[in-house]
């Protein structure tokens, strides 16, 4: 039986190059965007702060502060943690 061109190239071993710089390449990218999602949440999170400031100074003449404390309202925003490990290429 014989091989094709195109049996003989999709036969032949593959050079790993090609797929470690695309992956590399996929890698940096990701951790790009990690780092932009994390920048974005902190600054989501300080506005969220100001609200909630904002929203204590407005009520806390009506409604005792033991009561906003009880309900979870003067509490800080949580933190959100992006976190992506980096593995070497090499």
């Amino acid at each position: 039986m014989r091989l094709s061109n195109t049996q003989c190239v999709c036969a032949a071993p593959t050079e790993r190059k090609p797929y470690e710089q695309h992956r590399k390449a996929f890698a940096e990218l990701y951790s790009e965007r990690a780092g932009n999602l994390a920048e974005q949440m902190g600054r989501l999170r300080e506005k969220e702060g100001a609200k909630r400031d904002r929203f204590k100074r407005s009520v806390e003449r009506y409604i005792p502060t033991a009561v906003l404390t009880n309900m979870g309202l003067l509490a800080p925003p949580p933190h959100c943690q992006v976190a992506h490990t980096h593995q070497p290429f090499g």
